[in-house]
């Protein structure tokens, strides 16, 4: 760049040629005519890349009035008489201005023309940099000057603070350095957050949370929906975290009810739904059908309400039965899983006895009857000295030990049909036996007499005597004259007479010894 010098030297090279011009008289022929001067300057340029210095001289002739003569003329804004054009007058003799090309004191430059806030050179004359409100528009997207910088709408780079830029600016809630959204910032610089009115990915709808549970989108920026702790259409309740089949708020948010088929808790003590019943395991009130209440439940055989165990329905809520445990009414006995027909108590709920035909404790035999001359006496076995004649194996049996008595202790008799003794008479004749056995013996006198009747039994083996009477005066038979005797005995016939002083007999009299 080339910059012209205008010195002081200039003008010492002009003076002596404007002096010869001025003492000059006789050019003229002394009246007042212009004069014209003739001007050398010589002007030395200095190359600033090499510091090599040229001259050149120029000569011009001025007539009149010029810029630079230190006069302001009618066309001059100001004349300082120099050439120097970066004074407070220029060259031009214009008074120096931003945008008058000149780079004066005080400018940082000077384009004229082409000064522009959005060019290299501002309107104000100083280079456009970022900071100094002024949009450089080959470099700048912005400038807001000293408002640039970190979280503004222009920052200390002078780009325009944009979404996705990393810089929180302004109307950005967010800015996570990219523009993809569904990571917490949407591709808007908006917090992805419910309630910001806009249905981020995370979200099913977004209304701006108005408060309104029941528009189609809750404050949860979620359909509405069971368990969202808001009772919307279609639900009777909605407590949350909270619901549960057990609690007042079902799990498909229905007011908990008996008869639902989900147990209340610490209110129901069961619910079978549709299925509760006063035949059911749970009554209609929710209440468990137990033993007691009165309704017959699925495992009950009755239920009469009450507890008495020995009417027709136990505490167990069973009907009575033999072996059930329990002595109805009804009942000798009832030792439940224990009845047996060879126990105490048979399974007939009846006590063992002898001649029920069952084996009991105690019993050596029970054939079931009352015969005495079979095998089984009293429900023991037959032996000689029970007192019992077994048919057919015993002759008798006084059941004593005396082996010198009517019957040995080998229950053979000593007794036989025709024997006579005197024991026991009183008076009279001996009595002679008509007939004897193991049940009874017929004792009849001769001819007359008194007889103790009891002691003559109890001889023969007997301890009763059941009938006695007259014989008309015969023997082993009554009022058969004397055609009957021992070897032929007559009727057994007892009339009754003959008892002076029973037991004790008198007269003519016979008697049937009997136990």
């Amino acid at each position: 760049m080339m910059r012209k010098i205008m010195g002081t030297r200039c003008i010492f090279l002009a003076l002596p040629l404007l002096l010869s011009a001025c003492g000059s008289e006789d050019t003229g022929s002394g009246s007042d005519t212009d004069t014209t001067t003739t001007t050398t300057t010589t002007t030395t340029t200095t190359t600033e890349s090499t510091g090599e210095s040229t001259t050149e001289e120029e000569t011009g002739t001025t007539a009149g009035p010029t810029c630079g003569d230190g006069v302001v003329d009618a066309s001059e804004d100001c004349d300082d008489g120099n050439m120097v054009d970066d004074d407070a007058c220029s060259n031009a003799c214009t008074m120096a201005t931003c945008g008058d090309g000149i780079i004066q004191e005080g400018e940082g430059c000077d384009d004229g023309p082409n000064n522009s806030d959005d060019a290299d050179c501002t309107s104000s004359c100083a280079v456009n940099v970022c900071g100094d409100g002024a949009v450089h528009a080959s470099n700048e997207e912005c400038d807001n000057g000293t408002d640039n910088g970190p979280g503004k709408g222009c920052n200390d780079s002078c780009i325009l603070n944009v979404c996705g830029d990393g810089d929180l600016g302004p109307g950005e809630t967010c800015d996570d350095g990219n523009t993809m959204g569904g990571d917490g910032c949407s591709d808007q610089c908006v917090d992805e957050a419910c309630g910001n009115g806009v249905t981020d990915p995370q979200e099913e709808c977004d209304d701006g949370q108005n408060g309104d549970q029941n528009d189609g989108c809750t404050d949860l920026c979620t359909g509405p929906a069971c368990g969202d702790n808001w009772v919307q259409d279609g639900e009777e309740c909605d407590l949350g975290p909270e619901n549960s089949d057990g609690g007042i708020c079902t799990l498909a948010c229905t007011n908990a009810v008996c008869g639902d088929g989900l147990v209340l808790a610490d209110v129901e003590e069961c619910d079978d739904g549709e299925n509760n019943g006063e035949m059911g395991a749970c009554l209609p009130d929710c209440v468990l059908n137990v033993c007691g209440d009165g309704f017959v439940g699925p495992d009950e055989g009755c239920d009469d309400g009450n507890e008495i165990d020995n009417d027709t329905c136990t505490n167990a809520c069973k009907l009575a039965s033999c072996g059930d445990g329990i002595l109805q009414q009804d009942e000798e006995c009832d030792d439940g899983e224990n009845n047996s027909n060879n126990g105490i108590c048979k399974l007939n709920c009846t006590l063992q006895a002898c001649g029920d035909s069952f084996l009991g404790p105690g019993e050596q035999c029970d054939d079931g009857n009352d015969d005495n001359e079979d095998d089984c006496v009293m429900c023991a076995n037959a032996v000689c000295g029970d007192g019992f004649v077994q048919a057919g194996v015993e002759e008798c049996d006084d059941g004593n030990n005396i082996n010198n008595d009517d019957c040995t202790n080998n229950c053979t008799s000593n007794f036989s049909v025709c024997d006579e003794s005197t024991v026991g008479v009183n008076s009279g004749d001996p009595w002679v036996i008509c007939a004897i056995d193991d049940n009874s013996a017929w004792v009849s006198a001769n001819n007359g007499g008194t007889y103790q009747a009891d002691v003559i039994c109890q001889e023969l083996g007997f301890t009763t005597v059941s009938q006695w009477g007259g014989t008309c005066g015969s023997v082993c038979g009554y009022c058969q004259g004397n055609s009957s005797s021992c070897n032929n005995p007559g009727n057994m016939t007892f009339d009754g007479a003959g008892d002076a002083n029973f037991p004790v007999l008198s007269v003519t009299v016979h008697w049937l010894c009997t136990n």
